[in-house]
């Protein structure tokens, strides 16, 4: 893996946490529907650490 394309994934996680962030922040100081995207956010995460680890292993067996 190129450093451009490990820097690339890098700059993707980190602009998905900073929505995951904004939208905590907004879960908490909205009262409304704020454990469904609480929820929604961690599922989220889940995914895709999930999908990132299947695309470094397949990389990793090449």
């Amino acid at each position: 893996m190129t450093n451009l394309k490990r820097v690339l994934i890098f700059a993707v996680i980190i602009i998905l946490l900073g929505f995951y962030g904004i939208a905590i922040y907004y879960a908490l100081t909205n009262g409304e529907n704020s454990g469904e995207i609480i929820v929604f956010c961690i599922a989220s995460t889940c995914v895709l650490s999930v999908f990132i680890g299947i695309i470094l292993r397949i990389r990793k067996n090449k």
